[in-house]
């Protein structure tokens, strides 16, 4: 499940989210910005799947009914940036499946 979490993980800002076979998503890619970010949508657009897709990558508890109909597995990944090195970069990720 996810490679580098840990206990006082130094995990910072956080810099990407992908999510592939998610629910109603086939494949999405979010770059976020320094400073603040908001998603905005209409109702049913998937705005709450986006959260549930970043805990699952931090390690919430997965239903196998969010793979997506007809995929083999859904992977959801969120790239975080170091609070302590300006290079340095932490990779969550979350396979789930069904």
């Amino acid at each position: 499940m996810n490679d580098t979490a840990q206990e006082g993980s130094a995990a910072g800002r956080l810099l990407e989210l992908t999510v592939t076979d998610l629910a109603l998503i086939d494949r999405l890619r979010l770059e976020f910005d320094a400073g603040f970010n908001v998603i905005t949508g209409e109702t049913g657009a998937g705005k709450s799947l986006l959260i549930d897709a970043l805990g699952l990558a931090l390690g919430a508890r997965a239903d196998t009914t969010l793979v997506r109909h007809g995929a083999e597995t859904a992977r959801v990944e969120a790239l975080f940036g170091s609070r302590h090195m300006t290079d340095s970069y932490e990779r969550f990720y979350y396979d789930l499946l069904p």
